[in-house]
């Protein structure tokens, strides 16, 4: 048998005749809003003996948005947001819409498929059974951990989903070791996380927020961290309704220059210049939140000319207004100062406050304006803006407490972090914000939808680095201090001899839901090549797959159970679960069923710190809901332990037949951290950085290049991108993005978003086109130089 890929110009008519049109000339026009004459008379009219809705949880978006599956007799017809889910208040985006096309794909994978052709070229596939698919992939995996566990690896997507059964799967087979998704949001991640303990994207509390920075991410069809259209949409329509302001800065005017106050058109890959403008701006008019400065961050630490802190018994030093002198920061009754210069025992130290403020003095709007290509006044303008509408000094009341109003922040994803500086932007898009009293404030500046501060936050500070890695993320290591670099594993895999990770090039790769061919062909395609054995869980034939597993397994999509998928909006929070709308179709299952088939054919799913012992970790299981690890268990069983956990004595019924497990409103006293038990999570946010100097110090010793320890700064240091090196003719700047249909592969092979956005497109400045222009024919090519 020979597997091809779903056609990129298949039609819905195509479509429709392949899966023999049952129930989905109804499904057309329903997604669509068209209809097919001509299929409906063909087909016989009768009464349904089966009607029903059956809740479930979108597969294919990042959000995992609750939604309701209209199903016919046995035939899911027509799909919708579930009115009680309080992220996309009964709507879909069009992915959501389309996934039914997924499910009833005649082009999905059905049976286990083992290959029979050399591996690098397109793929000829025998159809297996289970078993033999199964015993294949366990007895490699076992012998290849029996040489080293860390030689298999594992590589998954970023879809909203439980990662219970994949972990669990893992530990028990020695390895905790994936490759994660190659780019997404890691260098922005990392910088919040650093700088303020939270480790994702910005959102700003836009139930209360006055005036709202849109950065690098797409009010149009984007999102940013961890939510999707549907929620972004309806979250900033009300706000606007309500009178927030909103500024774009994004070089595209299709990001939502049209939704907004006004569009900033910045020149890609600047705006830590931006930021840094902005906080001379601020700072030199006064608009600083100096109780939160004094209370929140390392602000007032005392820091020496050599950019070391001053300390005393390995604590940092303040200088205390009230003695005169130098005392430990979290002294009883101590009264630091936020400015000034001191001597303190011959060393002469300045607070960090005003390291900063002499940092940034160079970094005027009139200097940003030369490399943002943007105007001094516009760059001005938002820094003032900022100030004003953060009302520095105001309070607000939420749920009977009294807490800090700052009502500005930034929504930033993809486009501030997924850029040479990316780490330092978004350590800037903090510090701005702790100028102005406005991390975690009410109406402010927030990270994700965290309300708590990252367990890693202190190990930041204190990380041995490796002179030879121990992974191919090169975690902890003289080249990638604090979380590896998940973007450069292939090339790691590539290059091992310039890591000395040649004893580190995997053998063996499970992976679910990912296709990098879709972003770096050739580096991926090297590096893949070069693991003798990869098997797959995916619903479809990635490129991946087609030209390099050698064992790939049909999961199934809405016909599974899944979860747990976190349905929080940032003011509630609840779970639901993904509940199969149909009986798997062919030969599929669940994700969480293959783990457990592996995990048993290796010898690994019962006992002590097997699957299912890891399993009941991993759910956060305890007596009486433990899963017995010493037999079988149905998946349904599985998540019917989970939902008892939650309280629900009726257990998985409860999710059949209400949904979703909504808590009660998160409080103020969870929401803001000044509010939280110990405020601000007991740590000061790093508006200086004296690790990263550190670590800076410690990779120059170690030998390594310039490129890999330059933007290791205390403060955020603006210089050009490596790019800007290119030769002359290069005199382009070229970016991608995000669309929302292909945010992730599962959507690339569905044919009715496929009719949405036929094909790529490039889009260019109208004046450099026209000067361009007699270049610009019909089979021109855009050559890139990385």
């Amino acid at each position: 048998m020979n597997q091809t890929f779903v056609p990129s110009n298949l039609t819905r008519r195509q479509f429709l005749k392949a899966s023999g049109v049952t129930g989905l000339a109804v499904l057309g026009s329903s997604l669509y809003g068209g209809s097919f004459p001509n299929v409906l008379e063909a087909a016989p009219v009768k009464a349904a003996s089966e009607d029903k809705w059956i809740t479930t949880t979108c597969w294919v978006g990042k959000q995992g948005c609750v939604m309701q599956a209209h199903v016919v007799d046995g035939v899911a017809i027509d799909l919708r947001g579930h009115p009680d889910d309080t992220r996309s208040l009964g709507r879909l985006c069009v992915k959501g819409n389309a996934q039914l096309m997924s499910m009833y794909d005649p082009y999905r994978l059905k049976t286990p498929l083992v290959r029979t052709n050399a591996k690098g070229e397109p793929g000829k596939w025998k159809e297996v059974s289970w078993d033999e698919a199964l015993k294949l992939v366990a007895d490699k995996a076992n012998e290849v951990r029996a040489r080293d566990p860390k030689k298999l690896i594992f590589q998954t997507t970023g879809l909203k989903q439980s990662f219970a059964g994949r972990t669990a799967f893992m530990g028990a087979m020695g390895n905790s070791q994936t490759i994660g998704s190659i780019a997404c949001f890691q260098t922005g991640g990392d910088g919040h996380g650093y700088t303020i303990g939270m480790n994702s994207g910005g959102n700003a509390d836009l139930r209360y927020a006055e005036y709202v920075l849109v950065w690098g991410t797409s009010l149009k069809d984007g999102g940013p961290s961890g939510v999707c259209w549907t929620l972004w949409q309806t979250q900033m329509r009300e706000a606007r309704k309500r009178g927030m302001k909103a500024v774009l800065i994004d070089p595209r005017r299709e990001a939502g220059a049209n939704m907004v106050d006004e569009w900033l058109p910045i020149k890609p890959t600047t705006d830590l210049a931006f930021l840094l403008a902005i906080a001379n701006v601020l700072i030199d008019k006064g608009y600083m939140d100096e109780k939160s400065l004094l209370d929140a961050t390392n602000a007032p630490f005392l820091l020496k000319a050599d950019g070391h802190l001053l300390k005393k018994d390995n604590k940092e030093l303040v200088w205390d207004t009230k003695s005169n002198s130098a005392q430990p920061f979290d002294a009883k009754d101590v009264a630091p100062a936020l400015k000034g210069s001191y001597t303190v025992d011959g060393t002469a130290v300045k607070t960090v406050f005003e390291a900063l403020k002499e940092h940034v003095a160079k970094n005027t709007p009139e200097w940003a304006a030369e490399i943002c290509g943007l105007p001094a006044a516009s760059i001005r303008k938002v820094a003032l803006d900022l100030g004003e509408h953060a009302h520095i000094g105001k309070t607000i009341v939420v749920d009977g407490v009294t807490l800090p109003y700052r009502p500005v922040g930034f929504m930033s994803y993809h486009g501030l972090a997924q850029q040479e500086l990316g780490f330092q932007t978004a350590r800037a898009c903090d510090i701005v914000m702790m100028i102005l009293g406005a991390v975690h404030a009410v109406g402010g500046h927030r990270v994700g939808f965290n309300n708590s501060v990252d367990a890693s936050f202190k190990r930041l500070d204190s990380i041995k680095l490796l002179d030879k890695p121990k992974d191919v993320w090169l975690t902890d290591t003289k080249w990638y201090p604090m979380g590896g670099a998940r973007s450069l594993v292939y090339h790691v895999i590539n290059n091992p001899q310039k890591y000395g990770a040649e004893a580190l090039i995997p053998e063996m790769l499970i992976t679910l839901g990912g296709n990098p061919f879709l972003s770096n062909v050739a580096e991926a395609k090297k590096a893949l090549a070069k693991i003798k054995y990869i098997a797959g869980l995916e619903c479809h034939l990635t490129e991946e797959l087609d030209y390099l597993a050698d064992v790939v397994f049909p999961a199934a999509t809405l016909d599974k159970y899944d979860g747990l998928v976190n349905i929080t909006d940032t003011y509630h929070e609840g779970y639901a679960l993904r509940l199969p709308i149909i009986p798997s179709l062919y030969q599929s299952k669940a994700d969480m069923e293959i783990y457990m088939g592996l995990a048993e054919k290796a010898g690994v799913l019962f006992g002590k710190d097997g699957f299912l012992d890891r399993l009941n970790t991993e759910l956060r299981l305890k007596e009486p809901n433990l899963i017995d690890i010493n037999k079988p268990i149905p998946v349904r069983e599985v998540f019917d332990k989970w939902a008892k956990q939650q309280g629900k004595a009726e257990g998985i019924a409860y999710f059949e037949q209400k949904g979703l497990l909504l808590y009660p409103p998160i409080p103020a006293n969870r929401r803001y951290a000044p509010a939280w038990k110990t405020p601000y999570g007991g740590i000061k946010y790093r508006m200086y950085g004296e690790s990263l100097l550190g670590y800076q110090e410690q990779m120059k010793k170690m030998g390594v290049d310039k490129i890999y320890y330059q933007d290791f700064t205390g403060f955020p240091v603006w210089r050009e991108p490596t790019m800007n090196q290119s030769p002359a003719e290069y005199d382009l700047t070229f970016t991608d993005y995000k669309s929302l249909p292909f945010f992730h592969s599962q959507a690339t092979f569905n044919p009715l978003l496929h009719e949405q956005n036929p094909e790529q497109r490039l889009q260019m400045n109208s004046r450099t086109a026209a000067a361009k222009g007699p270049a610009l024919k019909p089979n021109w090519s855009l050559k890139t130089r990385r």
